[in-house]
């Protein structure tokens, strides 16, 4: 109960980082932007922008932590089972079905993160932007 806990916190915490991430990347790429909305850019385009740039961050991010994971359950085997000493014991295993629904959610909470500044970033008149 207290790993699940633990875990879900983390998992808020995370999203929460990335949308102010993406949110500081739209502040900062303000004039990006309204250049390339006068030069004819959609507003779907701008939206489409942010939500690749963020699908590209989750999926970095999926596959750092994925190959880390893997090297630190392997580790971790090797260590308890030099404590045990009974032998080729896994205790740690990671599941198909687990990576999988991971894999799922991880991409879900990236795009819905980054919608809603990208959505804002859209929506800005880009003369204003310029002039300031």
């Amino acid at each position: 109960l207290i790993l699940m806990v633990l875990s879900s916190f983390c998992i808020i915490m995370s999203i929460l980082l990335m949308v102010i991430i993406v949110f500081i990347n739209t502040i900062e790429e303000e004039k990006i932007i309204s250049i390339l909305r006068i030069y004819g850019i959609s507003k779907k385009e701008v939206i489409f922008i942010f939500l690749f740039e963020s699908i590209l961050i989750g999926l970095i991010s999926l596959i750092i932590s994925y190959y880390s994971s893997i090297m630190f359950s392997m580790e971790l085997n090797v260590v308890f089972n030099m404590l045990i000493e009974e032998g080729e014991i896994e205790f740690i295993t990671l599941k198909k079905d687990t990576i999988i629904n991971v894999f799922m959610f991880v991409m879900f909470m990236s795009i819905l993160s980054s919608f809603i500044p990208s959505l804002i970033a859209s929506k800005k008149n880009s003369l204003k932007v310029l002039k300031s």
